[in-house]
């Protein structure tokens, strides 16, 4: 676990005497709070003590940008995210509390301000229950709370001109040190002369040593020299002196300094500029040309005007996004500015609802286009527009009631919200949706369905199973077969997870596949396949079972889709551990984690990696095996149960832990369980693929198809011992033994005890 820090501090500069401030609060404090005007540098001096301070934390320095977080109730959720941890039905600060418990991390809080309440009540609560955990935040105020070690930051320093040093002393002053770096980035052969000095060092006073201000000045060198840049600053702050007084001295000079900054630019740069602010993190050139233009710019001029944009420093560059092409974004006093000025044009509203349209025609294109070879592509493109696809679902929270614009949103992005891990938030904003949402409509029943499987999913049987009937209802009503499909394969696998009548199960999803087909839906037939595939196992029909999986890999292989099929492995892969075959289900498994990792699935990932568990203990590598279970046992502990209620999963689950800590002894297994707790996803995936040896063969299966564990609890059944006395003996849970002899006896075709006992005297005779 290393966190998530960006590795360039290329453009720090100064800030040794904060920095040590910094480290040496943080060594006695939990939480600091570095504060001060916007553009004083906040950030870079956050990012910079964390890199500092990394090796004192060897679980990680983990950094969240709250600028774009605009709902106070994402707070928790946007952490957990941070983290990796899959999103659960209990809700994610308990989640996250439980992973970070016993962990010593510096988690960074960039921009707190405008979540203040939010912030302050989520460190509180993190910090009590985590005692190793240590929070760095930077917010223009304080959060306010008993305990906070609050550090202003200044203004980078400069010398007074009374007493200006020559060229070469005057660049190590912080301020000027600032402005020669940022100069040399528009020209190289900018150099701090005896002619210059005096210039440099009146514009980094003129400027309060703000750094978003220097290089914003520093950005005009590319069309003006150092004394024209002076003369025109010192003309517009006059020109501005009698504005408003209502604000500090150094917020009036960053705002005269934007406003500058936008006056010089062109009329339809200042157009560019205000309507890009509506964008929350970063945005790509389509996004950009598709919401922006129109009404005095043409979409072929938003190149050009994005590029004029980023030499005034106005806007940033950032990598490459997952479809190529680069990504753009904001400084939030820049975007904060441009907001302002897009609010007094009066085109906002009409500005928010084509953000709004793009990023809803952006989800259902991608649900369209998710089962085929583009679906990581996809995954990953939806991750990087996580904010703005936030952004979007608030313009519809807050449109007019009735609107199907926020529920076709929130369940077009259902691929998103399953695929990549964000089932609670999908959840809610489904749920908002739907409490504002219009009744009896297509849109309805497909956020209902959504809703339901994604509760479903998280183990909220009730809850899921209330939505799913009111989605049938509805698309019956409506003669909707597409979501009436949906329904009744959500309400199936509700069964099978809660314990339900599984034939009941097997009858719903069998139809939710007959109506998938028949609509030509490969994504819901190769989704009902594979969940119908566990049903039949369960049912004793084995041969079904792996049938109807190996057609869902089919159908997803045919699109060259990867999501689906891992799930479809991971069930042949079950199907194969149940026959004893460990070669193939070791195969089929690796097969799962490798397709399945780069979407982030925690809970399908956790699957998969546990059969290598099973494995592992089945052949004796009972080290190993403690690792790889005890790295999905924070996903089982999130979710709230273990293995979605598959009892023969748990038994298996169960047995390996048994097996392991046998030959290990309790306290070597408790240390290596331990170990692979800590992992995080990417840690838990690497775990498991480093195992490339093949298993052990192992006898798990006699002619009369019990495994060894079956045959062991027969015999103890024959010899009169109930339930709770086998579990006593076998050091099992009874509820695991009750699952063994229900196995025994649909594999035996049995009716009783004691007709088991007859089988095992016979056997033995």
């Amino acid at each position: 676990m290393s966190g998530n820090l960006p590795e360039d501090f290329t453009s720090f500069v100064g800030r040794r005497r904060e920095l040590d401030q910094v480290r040496r609060l943080l060594s006695s404090a939990r939480i600091v709070t570095l504060t001060g005007v916007g553009g004083v540098g906040k950030t870079r001096l956050a990012l910079r003590s964390a890199a500092e301070l990394r090796a004192g934390f060897p679980d990680g320095v983990w950094v969240l940008e709250l600028a774009a977080l605009a709902e106070p109730w994402l707070l928790a959720q946007a952490v957990a995210d941070v983290f990796g941890l899959p999103q659960s039905v209990r809700g994610p600060l308990p989640a996250l509390i439980d992973h970070l418990k016993d962990r010593r991390i510096l988690l960074v809080l960039d921009n707190c301000e405008h979540l203040l309440e939010a912030a302050a009540a989520f460190v509180l609560e993190l910090l009590r229950a985590c005692p190793q955990a240590h929070v760095l935040a930077t917010s223009r105020h304080l959060l306010g709370f008993t305990g906070e070690h609050v550090l202003p930051v200044p203004p980078l320093a400069s010398p007074p001109l009374a007493q200006l040093p020559a060229p070469a002393e005057l660049a190590e002053w912080e301020a000027p040190s600032l402005f020669l770096d940022r100069a040399r980035a528009v020209d190289p052969e900018f150099t701090l002369t005896e002619r210059n000095r005096t210039t440099v060092a009146r514009l980094c006073l003129r400027l309060d040593g703000l750094p978003l201000a220097i290089e914003l000045a520093a950005a005009r060198l590319r069309v003006l020299d150092v004394d024209q840049l002076l003369e025109r600053l010192e003309d517009r702050f006059a020109l501005l002196k009698g504005g408003n007084r209502a604000g500090l001295p150094r917020q009036q000079t960053l705002g005269a300094l934007v406003d500058w900054s936008y006056q010089l630019c062109s009329a339809q740069e200042q157009l560019l500029w205000s309507r890009l602010s509506v964008f929350a993190g970063s945005f790509d050139l389509t996004a950009a040309a598709e919401v922006c233009s129109g009404d005095g710019i043409e979409p072929d001029e938003v190149l050009d005007l994005v590029a004029a944009l980023i030499d005034k420093s106005v806007l940033l560059t950032e990598g490459s996004g997952p479809g190529g092409g680069r990504r753009y974004r904001m400084l939030e006093s820049i975007r904060e500015f441009g907001r302002a000025r897009l609010a007094e044009s009066g085109g906002e509203s009409a500005l928010l609802l084509r953000y709004r349209d793009h990023y809803r025609a952006l989800a259902a294109r991608a649900t369209a286009e998710w089962f085929g070879a583009e679906q990581l592509t996809w995954a990953n493109r939806l991750r990087a527009e996580h904010a703005n696809l936030r952004g979007a679902l608030e313009v519809c929270a807050v449109g007019p009631a009735g609107d199907v614009a926020g529920l076709e949103l929130a369940a077009n992005l259902w691929p998103y919200w399953v695929c990549c891990g964000f089932l609670s938030e999908g959840r809610q904003w489904l749920d908002r949706m739907l409490a504002a949402g219009p009744a009896r409509t297509t849109a309805r029943a497909g956020a209902l369905w959504s809703s339901g499987s994604l509760a479903v999913l998280q183990g909220d049987i009730p809850t899921g199973t209330a939505l799913l009937t009111e989605c049938e209802d509805m698309a019956a009503e409506l003669d909707d077969q597409e979501r009436l499909a949906w329904a009744r394969q959500y309400r199936g696998l509700a069964l099978m997870f809660g314990g339900g009548d599984l034939r009941q199960a097997s009858a719903l999803i069998e139809d939710a596949v007959r109506l998938h087909r028949a609509a030509g839906n490969l994504l819901g037939l190769g989704k009902s396949l594979y969940m119908w595939s566990p049903v039949l196992s369960f049912l004793g029909d084995g041969q079904r079972s792996a049938a109807v999986a190996q057609e869902s890999r089919e159908v997803a292989e045919g699109q060259g889709e990867q999501w689906c099929r891992s799930y479809a492995l991971y069930m042949l892969s079950l199907a194969a551990w149940r026959a004893g075959d460990l070669g193939s289900a070791k195969a089929l498994a690796l097969h799962s984690v490798r397709l399945r990792a780069p979407f982030r699935d925690s809970l399908g990932l956790a699957m998969a990696v546990d059969i290598l568990g099973w494995i592992a203990a089945a052949g004796g590598k009972a080290e190993f095996a403690a690792r790889l279970l005890g790295s999905t046992e924070p996903i089982w502990q999130s979710v709230g149960a273990l293995e979605f209620g598959f009892q023969d999963m748990v038994a298996y689950y169960e047995e390996a832990v048994r097996r392991s800590r046998a030959q290990l002894g309790e306290r070597l297994f408790a240390e290596a369980f331990h170990a692979g707790t800590r992992l995080d996803q990417d840690g838990a995936v690497q775990l498991a693929l480093s195992d490339t040896e093949p298993p052990v063969p192992a006898a798990r299966t006699s002619g009369n198809g019990l495994s060894p564990r079956e045959q062991e609890v027969a015999g103890l059944v024959a010899q009169g011992l109930g339930n709770r006395e086998i579990a006593e003996r076998l050091v099992l849970s009874q509820r695991t033994v009750e699952t063994h002899v229900s196995r025994i006896m649909t594999k035996l075709d049995l009716g009783s005890r004691a007709q088991v006992a007859v089988w095992v005297v016979r056997r033995d005779g």
